[in-house]
């Protein structure tokens, strides 16, 4: 009798750990907030985890935006060269900041949004200093 009602109690135990294990893996995998972590931004040439099967990388930034306190006719755009490895495989591509057909994009069960790109054309901003902010989050 006392054999059994230690199993018991051990069971209820264990459920009780694997259920609270279970809520935390779920509320982790459903978005990935990358907002306290770079609040100023993904740099170049770093390599940044979304989930273990999940990264990628800013290649490049070509920057023809109108510059700072220019009149110009067409405000122009930023392509972005991003390198995504996805199950194995790399995906290169390019997103330009403001065409909504490319931004936002989906990839790997995951929404990509670029919100910023720093510093501005013609700031007094340094050069190394180019920061991508973006949003990503899980498709539901």
């Amino acid at each position: 009798m006392k054999s059994t009602l230690n199993k018991l109690t051990f069971l209820k135990s264990a459920l009780i750990v694997a259920g609270i294990a279970l809520i935390t893996l779920t509320t982790q995998g459903c978005s990935k907030n990358f907002d306290n972590d770079f609040t100023d931004g993904f740099r170049l040439d770093h390599r940044y985890y979304v989930h273990e099967q999940l990264s990628f990388e800013i290649d490049s930034i070509r920057d023809y935006r109108c510059p700072a306190n220019m009149y110009c006719i067409w405000a122009g755009d930023v392509d972005i060269f991003f390198k995504i490895y996805y199950q194995r495989q790399r995906i290169d591509t390019m997103v330009h900041m403001y065409t909504h057909n490319e931004n936002p994009f989906d990839i790997g069960g995951y929404r990509w949004r670029i919100t910023e790109v720093s510093p501005y054309p013609g700031t007094s901003a340094r050069p190394g200093k180019t920061r991508v902010k973006m949003e990503i989050d899980r498709v539901i």
